[in-house]
């Protein structure tokens, strides 16, 4: 099966949204006392020419599949 790509236009908020529901980033945060979520925020900000403004987001599908025995 050919390479799949999963795409979707965001605004920053709902990217860092996004970010924030992570499992890692969840743990980042009591971890090291600071927000991951804040950096990615701050890089990317300047990307975005408005809070409004959409941009392209895609990111690989990979699908793990196997057939369990039957019991």
């Amino acid at each position: 099966m050919p390479p799949q790509t999963l795409t979707t236009q965001w605004t920053l908020a709902q990217l860092a949204g996004y970010a924030r529901s992570g499992s890692a980033t969840t743990r980042y945060r009591p971890d090291r006392g600071s927000d991951p979520v804040l950096w990615l925020k701050a890089a990317l900000g300047p990307r975005f020419p408005g809070p409004e403004a959409r941009m392209r987001v895609a990111w690989p599908l990979c699908v793990r599949a196997a057939r369990l025995p039957s019991r």
